[in-house]
């Protein structure tokens, strides 16, 4: 019987023992954004990070030299990795977010100057290059990471778009109005794009836009460069914003004309909400007297798309 005793003593310590082992997640000390080009950045250097674009915004800016060489393999890119303490949560490299060829690292974060090969920005825009395959593991909002964030009053959890409703105008077969709400889920305000103030039609190239499939072919919008053309046709401008204010919905809808015209019924589409795009110029301070200026890029599929 004593030795049964001693047996569940030592059984119930070492449960102790393991479970204080166990790191919790609240239980980190430091998150690191380590480069291999010597850089490293902790939570000291982070305004916020959005869960829903997955972008550490910084309080300074950095400018590096991020890849050197020419062509694979001889091409030599910046790595980096994010990390609690001593734990390692996923590495990436640094990679051009206009280059039209696909990562040779699923994880990256997208650079989008224009020097191709140089990164200048505080936004640390985390992008995976295939989000849509069920066999990976996307760990960019990993538990630990989150967790992390919250508890040091970083985390945001950005804004959602939802397409609403797509209808063509009854003085033109080949227009469509289409009406989008964008829902706030933080606690401060964003400013965003303004169809009205901008006009639909550089709205529309602005954004991205909905593309519409029509006989196999995916079909965009009827760009008039009248309008949207320009050297600064590719600058965000605080005079083209209004505000979302805080835990709130709006609606906005605008008109696009399309090289085809269009019928009544289900079609498949694409639809992107975009600002940091390949050719887009965010060279604003995004903190504003009354809010942020919102960065990202919402790209989504449709495979029932209505048109009324």
């Amino acid at each position: 019987m004593k030795a049964t005793y001693k047996h569940l003593i030592v059984g119930f310590v070492l449960c102790l023992v393991l479970i204080s082992c166990e790191k919790e997640p609240e239980g980190y000390n430091e998150l690191l954004i380590t480069l291999s080009n010597g850089i490293t950045l902790n939570q000291d250097d982070i305004v916020f990070y959005d869960s829903a674009e997955c972008i550490f915004l910084l309080k300074d800016s950095l400018s590096f030299i991020y890849q050197s060489g020419t062509v694979p393999p001889g091409m030599q890119y910046v790595n980096f990795s994010i990390s609690l303490d001593s734990d390692t949560i996923y590495n990436g490299i640094v990679y051009p977010g206009e280059n039209s060829l696909p990562s040779p690292d699923p994880t990256y974060i997208a650079s989008y100057n224009p020097r191709v090969g140089v990164f200048n920005s505080n936004v640390f825009d985390i992008i995976v290059r295939n989000q849509y395959d069920p066999y990976f593991i996307d760990s960019r909002n990993d538990d630990r990471l989150i967790s992390f964030l919250e508890s040091h009053d970083l985390l945001r959890h950005g804004i959602t778009v939802t397409l609403d409703s797509v209808r063509i105008s009854p003085d033109n077969d080949s227009m469509l109005v289409t009406s989008i709400s964008i829902t706030n889920h933080d606690d401060v305000n964003y400013y965003l794009p303004d169809p009205f103030i901008m006009g639909s039609k550089r709205y529309d190239w602005f954004i991205g836009g909905l593309n519409i499939s029509v006989g196999g072919t995916m079909v965009g919008v009827k760009v008039d460069y009248s309008v949207v053309g320009g050297p600064d046709s590719y600058r965000h401008k605080m005079e083209n914003m209004s505000i979302l204010e805080r835990n709130s919905t709006i609606t906005q809808t605008y008109t696009s004309i399309y090289p085809v015209p269009f019928e009544k019924g289900q079609y498949h589409g694409r639809f992107r909400y975009g600002v940091l795009r390949s050719f887009t110029i965010v060279d604003i301070p995004l903190e504003q007297d009354n809010g942020w200026v919102w960065v990202g890029d919402k790209f989504f599929y449709i495979d029932r798309l209505m048109i009324e």
